[in-house]
């Protein structure tokens, strides 16, 4: 479905009922849709009219029952061709006088409430699993961090398929806030629609603060003044636009949160530390666990790089109809015995303090010359240029088992720089075994729905084209 109030009826419907939902994005193939009702076993798929459009014409059907939920009938002819059951979402229906917006659902802690299928901006989606009890945890958590209230007004901008935009949703609804859906991310929109609905909130993903600082600084510093509060969330931003942020927005509270799907949050960094800490992600939140494992297993000392292992609230059940997978990311805790942790494959530090800091992803390390490195840290020395708004880098297969680098990068509107001038530019900074074998300015880059951007999508492109 849509991002739509009929939506939002439809996932709080589904947990009232006491079963689990899903949510997948409406530009989903028929092949997508089926694949997710398989993995997920639907017994039920709720859809609009533009997904009965899509799927009534394809041969790639869901084996599930199909519930037609709008104001008025759907399409007849498609509808009776595919035994589409309606139901109208504006009727009048009964009322229980003792519902409680706090109380979600009344399934027991252990049981599946929500199936997130992940991005895919680094692999094949999977479906996380996450149970009723952890959901109501962390959509308390959420309210208490971001100090919500009934007169809080939130700005939507992110789908209900990613677990910002889905948490926002819960928090809002049993903070008594009102939630603002809003299906634009071009700046002028989101100023426009932050003026006219008087909001006090947003959760957004790097994305959307870099084509927000893109815009007419007067209109930007408008926007991110009118705000109480904004989160930078599904990823961080250079150290030269989270100064700018800070520069544009000097008394609004800015939020890091660092997490996956299968530990939703694991760290946030506060407003009151943003300054003394801007290249971290924050600290572990409460009720949950960080530490980092070296290769051999051991917990790394302050500063020393491992892979980062999340524990407590906000662990995922597994991954569903994927038992090899859920075995593979949750796995022993590295000194608690009986219990379990999620190996996220990111790599990291933690300091002194406990703040943490993500250098990158286990499995896109580069080997060039013997050497090896992280993809995000050539992005961030690209994205400290001054005409370079945004950038991403992959490694390809080279020869052997060395990696070419490969990087595309996005200007600043009204730029001039030229693939040359980039290049200079990160050679006078990078040894040059660093400097990118490809280097490409584009309009935009791939990405998913959440707005991240889609690294297997880039690496494909770039796959064996060069070295």
């Amino acid at each position: 479905m849509s991002r739509t109030v009929d939506h939002v009826v439809a996932i709080l419907a589904i947990l009232r009922a006491g079963a689990a939902c899903y949510s997948l994005s409406p530009k989903s193939t028929p092949a997508q849709v089926a694949r997710a009702a398989e993995i997920a076993r639907s017994r039920c798929l709720f859809i609009d009219d533009g997904a009965l459009q899509r799927l009534a014409a394809s041969d790639v059907l869901p084996d599930a029952s199909w519930l037609h939920l709008g104001p008025a009938p759907p399409d007849v002819e498609a509808a009776s061709r595919r035994g589409v059951a309606h139901v109208d979402s504006r009727a009048e229906g009964p009322r229980s006088p003792d519902t409680n917006a706090a109380d979600l659902a009344p399934a027991a802690d252990d049981d599946v409430a929500i199936v997130l299928f992940t991005s895919g901006s680094t692999g094949a989606p999977k479906g996380v699993m996450i149970s009723h009890g952890d959901l109501r945890r962390r959509v308390a958590r959420e309210r208490a961090d971001l100090a919500l209230s009934p007169s809080d007004r939130l700005l939507g901008v992110l789908p209900f398929s990613f677990d910002v935009g889905l948490n926002q949703l819960f928090s809002a609804v049993t903070a008594g806030a009102t939630l603002v859906l809003h299906n634009s991310w071009l700046p002028a929109d989101l100023c426009s629609a932050v003026a006219r609905h008087e909001i006090t909130g947003i959760s957004g993903v790097p994305s959307v603060w870099t084509s927000l600082m893109g815009y007419r600084e007067e209109a930007a510093r408008a926007c991110l003044g009118a705000l109480r509060y904004f989160t930078i969330s599904g990823g961080d931003l250079a150290r030269p636009r989270l100064l700018r942020l800070r520069e544009l927005a000097p008394s609004t509270a800015i939020y890091k949160t660092y997490g996956q799907s299968e530990t939703f949050r694991s760290a946030l960094l506060r407003p009151s530390e943003y300054d003394a800490k801007i290249g971290s992600v924050g600290r572990a939140v409460l009720g949950t666990e960080i530490v980092v494992v070296t290769p051999d297993g051991r917990i790394a000392r302050a500063g020393e790089p491992g892979e980062i292992v999340h524990s407590g609230d906000g662990t995922m059940l597994g991954y569903a109809g994927d038992p090899e997978g859920t075995r593979a990311k949750l796995r022993a805790h590295p000194s608690r015995p009986g219990a379990l942790a999620v190996y996220t494959g990111d790599i990291g530090t933690l300091d002194d303090d406990g703040y943490l800091y993500v250098l990158g992803r286990s499995d896109r390390m580069l080997k060039i010359l013997g050497h090896r490195a992280y993809p995000q840290e050539i992005a961030v020395v690209l994205e400290s240029h001054p005409e370079v708004r945004e950038a991403a880098v992959v490694g390809v297969r080279g020869k052997g088992d060395e990696h070419a680098i490969c990087a595309e990068v996005v200007l600043v509107p009204g730029s001039t720089a030229t693939v040359a001038a980039v290049r200079r530019f990160l050679g006078q900074r990078l040894p040059s075994h660093l400097v990118p074998a490809a280097l490409a300015i584009v309009d935009d880059l791939p990405r998913t729905e959440s707005g991240k951007v889609a690294l297997a999508a880039l690496e494909a492109k770039y796959d064996g084209g060069v070295g």
